[in-house]
């Protein structure tokens, strides 16, 4: 019994080691691939005209999240709060008449800016970081 209980524990030490070096690596490319053509997705889709709530509630996450890894030094955000919930509230002032939203010229410009940072940031910031992130972002929606 001690055995099987001594081989128990050092079994989930061994996987919080591997679990913490883990958390110091970036996302897996498959994932930030997949995640990055779903936000330019419904950027092409807000720019067209094509957009829904949700891909406008997407990219107002997106830019916060840029605007916070890049407070933690990931990657430049030239553009500040303020601007982001700017063009986002600029689209959120109602849907067209077939009920979709979009982003005017200057919106779209400064999301694709935004999302070329964010692109970046999710192949350099570790596991941890993105996670902290998210519950961050949890607890403000």
């Amino acid at each position: 019994m001690k055995k099987s209980s001594q081989s128990n524990s050092l079994a989930r030490r061994k996987q919080q080691r591997c679990s913490a070096k883990a958390d110091l690596l970036p996302l897996p490319s498959y994932i930030v691939d997949r995640l990055s053509l779903e936000y330019h997705i419904m950027l092409e889709a807000l720019s067209s005209g094509h957009g829904t709530l949700y891909s406008l509630q997407l990219m107002t996450r997106v830019g916060m999240a840029t605007a916070i890894l890049s407070d933690s030094g990931y990657g430049l955000l030239r553009n500040g709060f303020w601007e982001l919930y700017d063009a986002t509230s600029r689209a959120y002032g109602g849907p067209l008449n077939d009920g979709h939203y979009r982003f005017d010229e200057s919106a779209y410009a400064l999301f694709c800016r935004v999302l070329t940072v964010h692109d970046q940031q999710m192949r350099r910031a570790p596991v941890a970081e993105i996670e902290k992130l998210a519950k961050r972002l949890e607890v403000s929606s």
